[in-house]
């Protein structure tokens, strides 16, 4: 546990406990907006680099090019790469979680509370009904592509 700091006053580097104490601040400084658009760039580059290594050296498809280009859920859909694809569906789910939490919360000073519970709850069903959608089409509805 850190000892006070008597000398602390930026208090972007000190944070304050419930006591009053100024101690060292240990978190990341990183915004929910930020989370969110790593979680995307992270989902972009490993579907692009799954779906060309389809394309070129696991022979799925045959000829890949601008007229027949694979669809995530085949790509994604096979073993061992469904995995990973529920992994960052639900990562991407969680990060969308935190987000409408956040804007509940900075919304609920100007807005009516029943249109934010309204907006807050439709992010909720969204947050669910896109990683099903995802787990469908991989998991259940393959064969259909």
């Amino acid at each position: 546990m850190y000892e006070p700091d008597q000398n602390c006053t930026n208090q972007n580097t000190c944070a304050t406990n419930r006591d009053g104490k100024t101690y060292p601040e240990a978190s990341i400084d990183l915004s929910i907006t930020l989370a969110i658009q790593l979680t995307m760039v992270m989902m972009i580059t490993i579907i692009s680099y799954v779906g060309y290594l389809a394309c070129t050296q696991w022979g799925y498809y045959g000829k890949c090019g601008v007229d027949n280009i694979p669809d995530i859920s085949q790509v994604m859909g096979d073993p061992p790469v469904n995995k990973l694809y529920a992994i960052m569906l639900t990562i991407y789910s969680a990060t969308k979680l935190a987000e409408a939490r956040a804007y509940y919360n900075r919304l609920s000073t100007f807005v009516n509370p029943l249109l934010n519970n309204f907006l807050f709850w439709v992010a909720v069903v969204a947050m669910f009904s896109g990683p099903a959608i995802g787990y469908y089409d991989c998991f259940f509805d393959l064969y259909h592509h």
